[in-house]
């Protein structure tokens, strides 16, 4: 049965028959997916992409239960699991990003395996969020499931998609940030309102195996430019966002430096640094 429910799942339901009712619960969770699925698909034809997605998921599964994570349901290419239920987990947020940065490595192995025009196509991305949920049964009388249920999970989906606006593999989010028991060197990319939500998200982008070397140096000049640019200087945070992206070829700061040109034409006249 532990190969059709996560064995944290069955081994709580083995433990307490029938106990399984929703509640709130404290969560971080981690999200990932796969970029240019369609045009993956299209290229390797039914068997091919069903041998691809059980070689992710394979990866993807082997390495989050190494870090004691919480598996849900695989969703097309995309994979999510997480820390704190059915049991608490004091370390979660720890954990979670342990696990994230393994993936890192276990996606770039699965991509360097891959046919030279699949491998151009193959991408992906990483995102961490910590916050409340309800768990628990999920279902009707002829079928059911334990899941999680709430804004967190659609927050963190939203915030996976960002991985691909700001040209980052992994982000995460200021609540797991806080969460974590030692800080790893890390700059806040931005304050967004995501498309279809009404609360701002802090983005954080930590320092990974995959981060240029030079990682503590443009953290610390964006944080300068990101300063200006919160507090209306689009001026000074152009100047100093462009020269992060032809210095270091920042994709971050290159996206800053294009918004604040965008900001500079439309002139807003109340600006509280949080973009929608």
């Amino acid at each position: 049965m532990s190969y059709y429910f996560s064995p944290k799942v069955l081994a709580y339901v083995l433990a307490h028959p029938g106990a399984l009712e929703s509640k709130q619960v404290e969560l971080t969770v981690l999200m990932t997916d796969l970029r240019n699925f369609t045009t993956i698909s299209e290229r390797l034809g039914a068997k091919g992409t069903f041998e691809l997605l059980n070689q992710v998921f394979e990866a993807q599964t082997r390495t989050v239960l190494e870090f004691d994570a919480t598996l849900e349901h695989f969703i097309g290419d995309q994979f999510m699991c997480y820390w704190g239920a059915p049991d608490p987990q004091p370390d979660a947020a720890d954990n979670a990003i342990k696990a994230a940065i393994a993936l890192l490595k276990e996606m770039k192995n699965i991509r360097q395996t891959l046919e030279p025009e699949v491998q151009k196509l193959f991408g992906f991305g990483i995102a961490v969020n910590t916050g409340t949920a309800m768990i628990g049964n999920i279902g009707s009388l002829q079928r059911m499931d334990y899941g999680v249920v709430g804004d967190l999970i659609n927050a963190t989906a939203r915030l996976e998609s960002l991985t691909k606006y700001y040209g980052t593999l992994f982000i995460l989010t200021q609540e797991t940030l806080d969460a974590l028991s030692e800080r790893p060197p890390y700059r806040l990319l931005d304050v967004v309102v995501p498309v279809g939500k009404t609360a701002a998200l802090k983005v954080i982008e930590i320092q990974h195996p995959y981060s240029p070397p030079v990682f503590a140096q443009i953290a610390a000049d964006y944080s300068i430019a990101y300063q200006y640019y919160q507090q209306g200087d689009f001026e000074k945070a152009k100047r100093d966002f462009l020269a992060l992206a032809e210095t270091y070829d920042d994709g971050p700061s290159r996206l800053l430096a294009a918004r604040c040109e965008e900001l500079l034409q439309d002139n807003p006249k109340s600006w509280a640094g949080v973009y929608e």
